[in-house]
C-alpha cells in the first residue's frame, strides 16, 4: 500500500465486489497506518478509514464498523476523532476472540467453524498465550482468565513488552537479523541493503513453495527458488555466478535460525517478567509456524494449540479478520 495509497479505496471496492457479490455489512480492524507513505498515524488511520467507507458507499452497502482497542466498535467520525485508539488493533481483535470464544454460544457465532474452536482448550479458566505469526510481525500476546493479561494499547508499549516482536515470515529484511553470513568455510559480513527477505529464506529451506508467477520479492522479480538464490547470493556481494544452490541453502539455514532464536528469546523474556507463565497453552495461528520450532522444542512440555488446525491455513492466515467478523456478529 506504501506506494499506491491512493489506489485503497478502488481496490477495496474491487475485492468486495469480486468475494462477497450482494450487500453486506463490514466490520474492520485496522494496519497499515503507519507506512512511510503517511505523514504520521493520524493521517495514516484518516485515509484507510475514508477509503474503506468510499468503497462501501460506492457499492450502496451499510457504512463499516470499526474495531479499536477498547473492543468496541464505532464509526467513521469516532475512528478518524480517536486514531491511536483504531490504529494497529488487529492484534487485540485477534486476542479478545480468543480470550472470550468459549463463553460464547457457538449457534450464535460461526456454525461448525466456531463449534470446532468453542470444543478446543482455550484461555477461559487457565493462562494461555496467543502466538500470531504474520508476514511482517509476530503477536505474542499474554492471556488469563478469558482476558488479556496486557495493559499495553500501542505498538510502542508493545515493543517494550516484547508482545510485538518485529519479525514475519515474509517481509522482514535478511540484514536486520545477521551480521555475517557463512561461505566457502567462513562467515563473510552482510552488505546492509534489502537484497533478501525472509521470504527468500523460507523458499530455500523449503519451507515456502515457489511461485514464479508473483513477483513480490525485495529485487521484483519472481519467488522462484532460483531467484531467491541468487538474491541471497547479493547479501555478501556475489551473484548466482559465484553462488551454487547448496550455498545459498546453506546461508538461509544460518539466518533461520537466528530467527528462530528471536522468537524464543521474545517468549523467555516474557515468562521472564512474569507477563504469562511455563505451563501457559499456546495458542499458535498465522502462516509461519516453522519460526516457532526452536520455542517449541525449547519448551516442549508447553500443551500447544493450532488455530490452522482448527480453522484451516486460509482462516489461520488471516485469523484477525476471522476474529473481528466474529466479534461484531457477537456484538450485535
Amino acid at each position: 500500500m506504501w506506494t499506491d495509497y491512493q489506489r485503497l479505496a478502488s481496490q477495496l471496492q474491487l475485492d468486495l465486489q469480486e468475494h462477497y457479490p450482494g450487500r453486506h455489512q463490514v466490520a474492520a480492524t485496522m494496519t497499515g497506518e503507519l507506512a512511510d507513505c503517511f505523514v504520521d498515524r493520524q493521517q495514516g488511520v484518516d485515509h484507510i478509514a475514508q477509503a474503506l467507507v468510499s468503497a462501501c458507499e460506492a457499492l450502496h452497502w451499510p457504512a463499516p464498523a470499526f474495531y479499536h482497542v477498547d473492543g468496541t466498535f464505532y464509526d467513521e467520525a469516532e475512528t478518524r476523532a480517536h486514531c491511536d485508539r483504531a490504529a494497529a488493533s488487529n492484534w487485540h481483535g485477534l486476542a479478545n476472540f480468543v480470550a472470550k470464544v468459549s463463553r460464547w454460544d457457538a449457534v450464535e457465532c460461526l456454525s461448525d467453524l466456531m463449534q470446532q474452536l468453542t470444543a478446543a482448550p482455550t484461555s477461559a479458566h487457565s493462562t494461555a498465550l496467543l502466538i500470531d505469526i504474520g508476514s511482517t510481525t509476530s503477536d505474542l500476546i499474554p492471556l488469563k482468565n478469558g482476558d488479556i493479561a496486557s495493559s499495553s494499547a500501542t505498538d510502542f508499549d508493545r515493543l517494550k513488552e516484547r508482545s510485538l516482536v518485529y519479525l514475519g515470515c515474509q517481509r522482514t529484511a535478511v540484514c536486520s537479523l545477521i551480521e555475517q553470513l557463512p561461505f566457502a568455510g567462513t562467515m563473510v559480513p552482510v552488505m546492509r541493503e534489502l537484497f533478501a527477505t525472509m521470504d527468500d529464506v523460507r523458499l530455500l529451506t523449503g519451507h515456502q513453495a515457489e511461485n514464479n508467477h508473483d513477483f513480490d520479492s525485495a529485487d521484483g522479480k519472481a519467488r522462484g527458488r532460483l531467484e531467491a538464490a541468487n538474491r541471497m547470493a547479493r547479501m555478501i556481494g556475489l551473484d548466482h555466478r559465484n553462488v551454487s544452490m547448496q550455498d545459498a541453502e546453506s546461508m538461509a539455514h544460518h539466518i533461520h535460525q537466528q530467527a528462530q532464536s528471536v522468537l524464543t528469546a521474545a517468549i523467555d523474556t516474557l515468562i521472564a517478567n512474569e507477563q504469562t507463565t511455563e505451563n501457559a497453552i499456546w495458542l499458535i495461528s498465522g502462516h509461519g509456524m516453522d519460526l516457532l520450532s526452536e520455542a517449541r522444542s525449547k519448551h516442549s512440555g508447553t500443551r500447544m494449540v493450532s488455530l490452522q488446525e482448527i480453522l484451516g491455513p486460509e482462516v489461520s492466515r488471516s485469523a484477525p479478520a476471522f476474529a473481528i467478523a466474529a466479534l461484531y456478529q457477537h456484538s450485535l
